[in-house]
């Protein structure tokens, strides 16, 4: 019989070892095993792969790997590979590792595992180097995942990705901070049953899509139920919440609420999604020319963008191309208007329009307040059927509300006051223009501002219109 060579030998004194003397009875109970009883280091020097994945390896179904203070070192080529019923405190530990050229580098690996839970530490990355992939958590095809507590930074792609063949499922993110990656915080190219509170992505910068959040399923793939909230976004390169179908099948049922979105490039943008809803976040700072607070781009359907306030984004909301669209309740102060000409073009606080012919059916815009938008106050173009009521307008820099190519459409109830600021005597409370036929204008209250032309306007070529019931009263330095 031949001998056990030393590797053997080794294996069999760890197993021992873990058997033996790596339990304790400490806080976390009887099936907490410590990494230090195989030898780890965390001295931010010593590769402490093999040690932290032997504890790993020895903790029992439902038991807890704890690893103490210290900044420990991961082969990012390999990574710590997790398994069912685990949980990994990592408490005030560091995990880092530099990426390695060509590899899938990854600090920590859930791959087709279940009821796994990670919870504290912080896993640094690098931005350095040429790596296939560079990434936190690296989840696949995951089930009943927890991320609770920890903080990912300088990761070459993304803080936490979340793939897969058929996708994981039932993903809670929560307090995590996600800080300074190349691409996005997190990443959901496949999942299903996805939550993120009470976290914050900031300064994704170096590459698209350079997004706090990026929810984009890969080809033939999908995302569904993602609930976003009470989260920060902010100065990220690129769209600080960015959920949108790409090259995948679907994307559906999204939630975004009652987060901060700030300083992005764009705050947050809904493409090609079936059923969204935006509600109550405070989305500011966008102000570079054709940036936007929230964009639902085209395809996407069965929106609803309610009670949310933005400030001092160029463009407020922005419906292109989507269908049964609701925008109801929001307050919405612009950038103002320089008062050069033209400047504040496309500059609306609230835009309904169609892309590649009319659009029927597109908006209801209800209810909302709009301060000071660089261009009009509310924009409809190339749609028909849509509804404005019932809305405030405020010193737009152009017109108040505005028809272009826009028919069988109802504008009543509003109050406008003030519009023209950006060129006195150019722009009207309420302008219809382009073959803007067969709409209602009726009940509204024009305030006309000391720059404003006049109060509703017909353009050339507009024909069957019924304009009736409005009222336009005198400027007092008040609005209505």
């Amino acid at each position: 019989m031949r001998r056990p060579g030393v590797r053997a030998m080794l294996a069999v004194a760890l197993a021992a070892c873990a058997c033996g003397s790596s339990s304790s009875t400490g806080p976390g109970g009887a099936d907490d095993v410590s990494p230090a009883s195989f030898g780890a280091v965390g001295d931010g020097q010593t590769d402490d792969t093999a040690a932290l994945q032997a504890a790993i390896d020895a903790a029992p179904p439902g038991g807890t790997v704890r690893i103490p203070p210290g900044t420990y070192r991961i082969a990012s080529d390999r990574g710590l590979v997790l398994k069912d019923d685990l949980r990994l405190e990592l408490g005030d530990a560091t995990l880092t590792g530099p990426n390695v050229n060509g590899a899938r580098c990854r600090l920590i690996e859930v791959s087709g595992r279940r009821n796994v839970t990670i919870r504290g530490g912080t896993l640094v990355g690098s931005r350095v180097g040429a790596p296939q992939w560079g990434v936190g958590i690296l989840a696949s095809d995951a089930d009943d995942l927890v991320i609770e507590g920890t903080t990912f930074r300088d990761f070459f792609f993304d803080g936490i990705l979340l793939t897969g063949n058929r996708g994981c499922r039932r993903v809670q993110v929560r307090n995590v901070t996600a800080e300074n990656n190349r691409r996005t915080g997190l990443a959901a190219p496949a999942v299903a049953e996805l939550t993120i509170e009470n976290s914050a992505f900031r300064g994704s910068r170096g590459q698209s899509p350079q997004a706090g959040v990026n929810c984009e399923p890969n080809a033939g793939g999908e995302v569904r139920q993602v609930r976003i909230t009470r989260s920060t976004f902010a100065d990220n390169a690129g769209i600080g919440i960015y959920i949108h179908r790409a090259l995948g099948v679907s994307v559906s049922d999204a939630t975004v609420e009652d987060n901060v979105v700030a300083g992005n490039e764009h705050g947050i943008v809904a493409s090609a999604v079936s059923g969204v809803t935006i509600r109550r976040n405070r989305v500011s700072g966008h102000r570079g020319r054709v940036r936007s607070g929230i964009a639902l781009g085209e395809e996407t359907s069965r929106a609803v963008v309610a009670d949310n306030v933005l400030e001092d984004n160029f463009r407020g909301i922005v419906s292109a191309g989507a269908t049964e669209v609701e925008i109801r309740g929001n307050i919405l102060t612009g950038t103002g208007t320089t008062g050069d000409a033209a400047s504040g073009e496309d500059g609306d606080g609230i835009i309904c329009r169609g892309l590649r012919g009319l659009l029927a059916g597109a908006c209801v815009v209800r209810q909302n307040l709009v301060r000071r938008a660089a261009g009009s106050g509310i924009a409809a173009q190339l749609v028909s059927r849509v509804e404005i009521s019932d809305n405030r307008v405020e010193d737009a820099g152009q017109r108040g509300i505005l028809l272009r190519s826009v028919t069988e459409s109802e504008v009543r109830g509003n109050q406008v006051a003030g519009a023209g600021a950006e060129t006195s005597k150019r722009y009207d409370a309420i302008e219809l223009v382009a073959s803007s036929n067969d709409n209602l204008v009726t009940q509204n209250v024009c305030r006309l501002g000391p720059q404003t032309r006049a109060d509703i306007t017909i353009g050339p070529g507009c024909v069957r219109n019924r304009v009736f019931g409005n009222v336009s009263v005198p400027w007092t330095g008040v609005s209505p």
